[in-house]
């Protein structure tokens, strides 16, 4: 399974199965955008605009933290500036700093200080173009698009490309040693050592890094395709490989409508 799949999955596992990886996290993915999901993350091929489909976005305009800030299995340690710590051997005395472990491949940590969440509005117009796209040959039942965003101004994207691997970082515009601190654009990371390669976004600006997916589901019957959130779902499957399969949509919550 490659890195983008197990990223991908951590994302889900994380803030919930309507919600994907944008790939890679710090290119930004418009809203409209269109393409078919690859490996587990959405891959663009256009902007549904570009079809001859119009609709509108409603911008959001009073940001929120981001709760979230790490994937299952991530361990974080912190010193205190002036202080020592054994287990940070490499981050200097005179400096706060943190220790972040993962324990998985894909594992991540994402801090931002603003996070808008955008997304399209009246869906039922877009459903009647796309229907319309459809009935000429023009779209294909596998194209996902691209219905909302978490938009980040400024944040810090941390990807482990291997099980067990830790890094030592020092922080700099701030006295408290938080992965928090980390997305604030007053403040600076420098990243001191590594035990295995770590992607690094420090800072991504602008960055798009979770979107939400809806797609053109078959009607039922003699009813016409619907508008429905693309959603995942982990299976339980005791000793056997992870598996995800689609949310039907009689099992997709309002909310995600």
């Amino acid at each position: 399974m490659s890195l983008r799949s197990r990223y991908a999955r951590q994302v889900r596992r994380t803030f919930g199965s309507g919600y994907h990886a944008a790939w890679y996290p710090d290119t930004p993915h418009a809203i409209g955008a269109y393409g078919r999901m690859e490996d587990d993350v959405f891959i663009a091929r256009g902007n549904i605009r570009d079809l001859g489909v119009q609709y509108d976005i409603d911008q959001d305009t009073i940001p929120s933290a981001l709760e979230l800030n790490a994937s299952k299995g991530v361990a974080i340690t912190t010193k205190v500036k002036g202080a020592t710590n054994a287990d940070l051997p490499h981050i200097p005395q005179a400096s706060a700093g943190l220790g972040i472990e993962f324990k998985a491949e894909g594992s991540f940590a994402i801090s931002a200080e603003e996070v808008y969440e955008d997304r399209i509005v009246n869906p039922g117009a877009l459903e009647a173009q796309l229907r319309t796209l459809r009935e000429q040959g023009k779209w294909d039942s596998s194209f996902r698009i691209v219905t909302g965003v978490l938009r980040m101004p400024v944040a810090t994207i941390l990807i482990s490309q291997a099980s067990d691997t830790k890094l030592e970082l020092s922080l700099e515009g701030t006295l408290t040693p938080s992965i928090k601190e980390l997305g604030k654009a007053s403040v600076t990371a420098n990243f001191h050592w590594e035990s295995s390669a770590v992607m690094k976004y420090a800072p991504a600006r602008n960055a798009v890094p979770i979107i939400q997916l809806h797609r053109l589901a078959p009607g039922f019957l003699f009813w016409p395709p619907r508008l429905r959130t693309f959603a995942m779902e982990r299976v339980e499957a005791p000793g056997a490989e992870e598996m995800w399969r689609l949310v039907p949509d009689d099992e997709i919550p309002a909310e995600l409508e």
